[in-house]
């Protein structure tokens, strides 16, 4: 069964493994190619997001098939932020501790917070801060190679660096890069990926064959697959620690 008329979106409940029932938001996308359910990393609400045109009985089943993976989701707590908390970080953890007096800085494995800032405020605005300096010149870089490799006068407008609810980074047709501030949690060569991936999206603002094969000449070492992976295993303790 499909559509009589497009929706853009609406709620449908749903009754989980563990006996718990819960509301399932589904927007429709023009853009969308495929089914993606996810958890909204701020508001933890389970999003469908669905093509134009998708079949709204297999929606529904991708659901049902995936109803496992949901129910775990939605348990796993909230991280707050607080003195003795670990937050994730370049594919460790450091330790929250606070000091006397001075700007916000990594010591060892600590994240040493002077105790007159609001925590959570300043962890943020240290962490938005940090992506910066670690990607914007990453992606400059990755730029000369792209135009090594794919000749064109590319060039990036803006980069932005966000905290995203759906996507760790995208390039807009207007040559701007997002970049989720919470890939500063992810392995160096997770960030490496994610930026080479939105580069790749200057020649090819898809996802072909093409777009595939320049995503890997930018990043030989890295496989697209093992990356996706991760962000899939980790990225759902990334979003859930509590940033402003």
């Amino acid at each position: 069964m499909r559509f009589s008329k497009p929706r853009s979106t609406w709620q449908e409940a749903f009754l989980l493994p563990n006996g718990r029932r819960t509301t399932i938001h589904f927007v429709q996308n023009a853009k969308a190619k495929r089914l993606i359910l996810r958890l909204d990393p701020k508001s933890r609400e389970p999003r469908l997001t669905l093509p134009q045109n998708a079949d709204i009985t297999n929606a529904r089943n991708f659901i049902k098939q995936n109803a496992a993976w949901l129910s775990a989701q939605l348990d796993r707590p909230a991280q707050a932020l607080f003195v003795g908390a670990l937050l994730p970080w370049d594919g460790k953890t450091l330790m929250i501790t606070t000091k006397n007096h001075g700007p916000i800085e990594i010591s060892g494995n600590a994240l040493c917070v002077p105790q007159s800032r609001d925590l959570v405020q300043a962890i943020s605005r240290f962490i938005t801060s940090e992506a910066r300096m670690d990607m914007a010149p990453r992606v400059a870089r990755l730029v000369t190679t792209l135009r090594s490799v794919d000749a064109g006068d590319w060039s990036v407008e803006k980069i932005r660096i966000t905290d995203t609810r759906s996507r760790w980074g995208s390039c807009s047709s207007r040559r701007v890069i997002s970049l989720s501030k919470r890939l500063m949690m992810a392995p160096e060569w997770i960030r490496e990926y994610v930026c080479a991936h939105e580069v790749a999206h200057l020649a090819h603002p898809n996802h072909s064959e093409e777009f595939w094969s320049l995503c890997q000449k930018l990043t030989p070492a890295i496989s697209p697959k093992t990356a996706r992976n991760y962000l899939k295993r980790h990225g759902p303790d990334f979003f859930a620690v509590a940033l402003v």
